[in-house]
């Protein structure tokens, strides 16, 4: 690797961390899939929500100047190995504009890193949140023909006194009916 790509993984922002994590995890959903014969399933997590997730790194990157050239890489890589069982012409094809002279049958398969479900998951929260918001914003434009350029979100460091207090008495109930 040059110095370059070795900088670039020394300095993993959210957005790398994160999709990092979505690669590593459509490797071993993908894998999964595989073994069971469940070829939809390997699409599923080997093609689509991989290209989603880096549509999703995208955005969050807002642009492609800001991507980590490496991770972009590996994303290639990564899915052109996953489909290379279904569709292993265009995939030798793709591995050999990576990797010249080298061809797609003698890769390896890819091993998954440290997958952050915790990581993945606020990601999701946060998108879901600026689809929400840009929704309601349409929505509010729309009804009182007046254009927005600015909204104030807070956000609640703790739960309220109530809803701690139903929390409380969830987990309770929930342990008496689990044991």
């Amino acid at each position: 690797e040059s110095n370059n790509e070795n900088d670039e993984k020394k300095f993993m922002d959210y957005s790398d961390r994160v999709f990092e994590s979505a690669i590593n995890q459509a490797i071993k959903l993908t894998e999964e899939a595989y073994e069971n014969m469940l070829y939809k399933e390997v699409l599923k997590h080997g093609f689509f929500q991989l290209q989603n997730s880096r549509d999703n790194y995208r955005e969050l990157c807002t642009g492609i100047e800001k991507m980590n050239m490496s991770l972009i890489k590996r994303f290639i890589e990564v899915q052109t190995l996953l489909l290379a069982p279904i569709c292993p012409h265009v995939c030798d094809y793709v591995y050999q504009l990576l990797y010249p002279n080298k061809s797609i049958m003698e890769a390896k398969w890819p091993i998954p890193g440290k997958i952050d479900q915790s990581l993945i998951d606020s990601c999701n929260y946060l998108l879901n949140s600026v689809h929400y918001f840009r929704n309601r914003s349409k929505t509010l434009t729309a009804q009182q023909n007046k254009k927005y350029s600015e909204a104030i979100i807070h956000v609640a460091r703790d739960y309220p006194r109530w809803q701690i207090f139903v929390i409380n008495q969830l987990k309770k109930i929930f342990k008496e009916n689990s044991s």
